[in-house]
């Protein structure tokens, strides 16, 4: 396999971008690193120099879904307390 090296913001934005993906299927406390690896073609352990945590997975999923207006993952992010100190107007 060739590995492509890419910006680190394309490939924050990019594994982000996969992440919002996986969890608009499965939601935000399914979502895992590994299913959002396979997703990006990327190892686990990449996602975690990115994301390091679930929650800062699932805070930046939030924050994505709240710019495209996604109520149901910003609703689950709610109830998970991912909301706080984030601007949801």
């Amino acid at each position: 396999m060739t590995q492509v090296r890419m910006d680190p913001k394309e490939r924050a934005a990019a594994i982000l971008e996969h992440a919002f993906k996986v969890a608009k299927k499965t939601g935000l406390r399914k979502m895992t690193r590994n299913a959002v690896a396979e997703a990006a073609g990327v190892t686990p352990g990449l996602v975690g120099v990115y994301y390091p945590g679930r929650a800062t997975l699932r805070k930046a999923v939030v924050k994505r879904a709240i710019a495209a207006a996604h109520t149901k993952l910003i609703e689950e992010g709610k109830e998970l307390g991912l909301t706080k100190g984030l601007k949801l107007s």
